[in-house]
Formats: C-alpha cells, sequence, structure tokens
C-alpha cells in the first residue's frame, strides 16, 4: 500500500479539493471559513472539512476516493487534524453527526485515534 500524507490544505491549493469532488461526481465543496485537509497518495485520496465553532470544529464534509476506502484513510485523516487543531488551538473537539458515518468507519476512526492518544 502506498505512503499517505495527511496535510491541511493552503488557500491557493483549494481548488484541487473541488477538482476532487468534481472527479468523483460528489456535491461537496470546499468552504472559505474551513480547514481543509487532504489525504495524499499520488494525487489527493481524501478531503476532510472542519468549520470552526465554539470550543472545538464541526466536521462538515468527508469523503474518501472509493477505490481507496476501507484502508484507514479516513481515520488517518481525522487522527491528523485532531493532533493538529490540539497543538494550534488547544482545543480536543471535533464533533460529527452520528448518522454521518457508518458504524464500521466509526470503530476504524476509535482504533485510530486510541492509538494515537495512547501514543
Amino acid at each position: 500500500m502506498p505512503d499517505t500524507h495527511y496535510t491541511l490544505l493552503d488557500e491557493p491549493l483549494w481548488p484541487l479539493m473541488n477538482k476532487f469532488y468534481r472527479a468523483h461526481q460528489s456535491s461537496m465543496k470546499a468552504v472559505r471559513d474551513a480547514q481543509l485537509w487532504v489525504a495524499r497518495r499520488d494525487g489527493i485520496v481524501a478531503a476532510l472539512c472542519l468549520r470552526p465553532v465554539s470550543g472545538g470544529h464541526w466536521l462538515t464534509g468527508l469523503f474518501v476516493d472509493p477505490q481507496c476506502r476501507e484502508q484507514g484513510i479516513a481515520a488517518g485523516l481525522i487522527a491528523a487534524a485532531v493532533k493538529d487543531c490540539e497543538l494550534r488551538c488547544g482545543c480536543s473537539a471535533i464533533r460529527t453527526c452520528a448518522g454521518f458515518m457508518s458504524i464500521a468507519a466509526l470503530r476504524s476512526i476509535r482504533r485510530c485515534l486510541m492509538r494515537w492518544l495512547n501514543g
């Protein structure tokens, strides 16, 4: 499996996120008042959008290339965003809508976060 790199997308590169969404016929769009994160291999394979809210951030978008699903990419992307949020602003909350992700995805994210928290 190729290496996956998780990064906060710099503002001049935001159009790449929209290009990724369009390539997968997703109706999602990058928004200006958010932190935009990507997972990259040869190109973008996943995108995540965090909007600031009181006391933390709200996960408003998460999309993984269908050919790259079930490889832990979403979990890794969320873990990178959580770690960065803690370092930048001291917040430890990223809120999600419980119905937004499947149970299997939530379990994968939990395992990844637990490994990260336990060090």
